[in-house]
């Protein structure tokens, strides 16, 4: 956490939020037991502001690089547990909607962290439901989701609908510039949060 937080710090990201990615439920909690334990530490460069949970309950439809063999729905792994292991250190947790006890997740989870939704395809309806329901936020936008499409406008389109904070992979290849710059238009730089893919 010492090398992340400095080497993130050398490259402009002032805070950033450890992410898990989806593994055995094992090795998801030694890695949140082993961030809160860096918080609690301090570390150097970029601050560590809390704990992302990405995954488990992703879409195996939209996966992206996790791990299907490892994907679990909020029925099968409580988030409760989760987040004591992690010693309430858990900011942000991404659900796809259409997961079996995602609606229960979404609202008992939305008063205490930011659910965000994403690597789902559910369609409009179902994402609006679901930031009814509580959730706020959305995982790197137009990544591990369906594409807007006019008649079915999905995750994205309710997204802008809701008004709820997107993140942007502005890396100049997960999205191209001329989307960065018209989503910033459509929901103002304040809905907007920039963030890093920061894999190896």
């Amino acid at each position: 956490f010492e090398a992340m937080s400095r080497f993130h710090a050398a490259h402009g990201t002032t805070t950033y939020l450890p992410s898990t990615v989806t593994m055995a439920r094992e090795s998801i909690e030694r890695a949140l037991a082993a961030a809160a334990d860096a918080m609690e530490r301090g570390v150097g460069g970029a601050r560590i502001g809390g704990i992302n949970l990405e995954g488990p309950y992703l879409s195996e439809k939209k996966r992206g690089a996790h791990d299907p063999a490892q994907l679990r729905t909020p029925r099968e792994v409580d988030f409760g547990e989760l987040q004591r292991t992690a010693r309430g250190n858990i900011r942000l947790v991404t659900v796809a909607p259409e997961l079996d006890g995602a609606a229960e997740l979404i609202r008992a989870a939305s008063g205490s962290v930011t659910v965000s939704i994403g690597h789902s395809a559910a369609g409009f309806d179902a994402c609006m439901a679901a930031f009814a329901q509580g959730a706020a936020h959305v995982t790197h936008l137009f990544n591990a989701m369906n594409s807007l499409h006019h008649r079915d406008p999905g995750l994205v389109g309710a997204a802008y609908e809701s008004g709820a904070v997107v993140e942007l992979i502005c890396d100049g290849v997960h999205i191209h510039p001329a989307v960065v710059r018209a989503t910033v238009k459509l929901l103002g730089d304040d809905k907007v949060v920039l963030i890093s893919d920061s894999m190896m």
